[in-house]
């Protein structure tokens, strides 16, 4: 992976830039590794078209290899590929698109790093290319994947992809966001920074409408989900408290006793901390104090 990540920032310093023109792919800058598609290895200032055909409706660049994908819901691929990540079955690299072998029925690819990812119509993830991270979604590997393999099953509810440099997101139609791979900085979101071979969801976020897969980072446009309101739970029993508290996404935490020696709040909630009204992030837990008979008899 050192190695990789190495070469990796090389690649980047002399990227091409990859767009759709008319529905044709064109490129231009670095071409080293025949990324640009047009055949050569020469670099270039101004744009070119790629030889993939005019009913293009998405590209997306690697370090070193672009990718197509055309309007019959193929993929093509071209530029560096000594991780396999042009899906070809070879690793063996291309001046010009070769398809990717396998795969139909695809509405959006992803690349960055020396992976490749498609989603198809039915939900179904399939990547390959380096998996020296997890990033493809299945069992680490230092053996490159040369062929897509589909690592997330159909009825995933996945509706965009997003590659880092390691690592993987996905924005599912819930507003839930999915990630995987390398996670050194925290990048996958979900508290921890140990690499991750399968999908996690990222903590503490929902309504997300798009994701974005950096480097070693990751972003996300979502709907802020408002504060919940503590409810004023004077006068409920522990059980009608607990209930108020679920309904507004909080929970019931410790429960104390105290005599009540006006006898107005018997077996039912006294006080309660925070005080009904504050605004808490969404599963806090509120503790409640239940009234108890006096000794003395009550009026």
């Amino acid at each position: 992976m050192t190695v990789l990540r190495r070469s990796r920032r090389l690649a980047q310093a002399r990227g091409a830039a990859l767009l759709i023109r008319s529905h044709v792919a064109a490129g231009w800058g670095y071409n080293g590794e025949g990324q640009l598609g047009d055949g050569t290895v020469t670099s270039r200032s101004g744009s070119g078209d790629i030889r993939v055909g005019d009913d293009v409706v998405q590209v997306a660049a690697g370090s070193g290899h672009g990718l197509a994908l055309r309007s019959d819901g193929t993929v093509w691929a071209w530029g560096f590929n000594g991780a396999g990540e042009l899906g070809d079955g070879t690793r063996t690299s291309r001046s010009t698109p070769v398809q990717v072998t396998g795969l139909t029925g695809v509405t959006q690819v992803a690349a960055s790093g020396y992976f490749s990812l498609a989603l198809r119509s039915d939900g179904t993830v399939s990547a390959w290319g380096d998996d020296s991270a997890g990033q493809l979604g299945s069992a680490r590997s230092s053996i490159p994947v040369t062929r897509p393999v589909n690592t997330i099953g159909a009825g995933s509810g996945i509706t965009q992809l997003s590659a880092g440099d390691f690592h993987m997101l996905a924005l599912k139609q819930d507003g839930t966001v999915l990630a995987w791979g390398a996670n050194g900085y925290g990048q996958l979101g979900n508290g921890g920074t140990a690499p991750v071979t399968g999908p996690v969801q990222v903590t503490g976020l929902a309504n997300a409408t798009q994701v974005a897969a950096g480097g070693e980072f990751s972003l996300a446009v979502h709907v802020p989900v408002p504060l919940p309101i503590v409810p004023d739970l004077t006068g409920d029993t522990t059980a009608q408290a607990g209930q108020a508290l679920q309904a507004v996404g909080l929970v019931l935490s410790t429960v104390r006793s105290v005599v009540d020696h006006s006898c107005s709040n018997i077996g039912t909630v006294m006080s309660q901390n925070p005080v009904a009204g504050s605004r808490v992030s969404l599963g806090s837990a509120v503790s409640i104090t239940i009234g108890t008979r006096p000794p003395h008899p009550c009026p």
